[in-house]
């Protein structure tokens, strides 16, 4: 449904001529082999992942932004949450 939604959202965006150059994907459950939970999720993912990445993988910067163990807000978690989009 996500992708679909991206592709949506970049016709429209297009539409108006604004400029589009990168995709961040939210959200990505991380690789963790000691939590059955966890990785359901992960390996439920993956078939999206690699599509997204056959999608736009190329014409577009990715940018893959893990599941975050908090609440993004305030000012230290949204420079950590910076960080994981921008680097250091």
């Amino acid at each position: 449904m996500a992708i679909e939604e991206t592709e949506r959202l970049l016709q429209a965006l297009y539409m108006y001529d604004i400029p589009v150059s990168n995709i961040i994907v939210n959200m990505v459950y991380p690789k963790n082999p000691s939590c059955p939970f966890c990785m359901a999720r992960y390996k439920m993912e993956r078939s999206n992942i690699e599509k997204i990445k056959e999608l736009y993988e190329g014409e577009f910067d990715l940018t893959f932004v893990p599941l975050l163990e908090y609440e993004v807000r305030g000012i230290d978690k949204l420079e950590k949450f910076g960080r994981y989009i921008f680097g250091s």
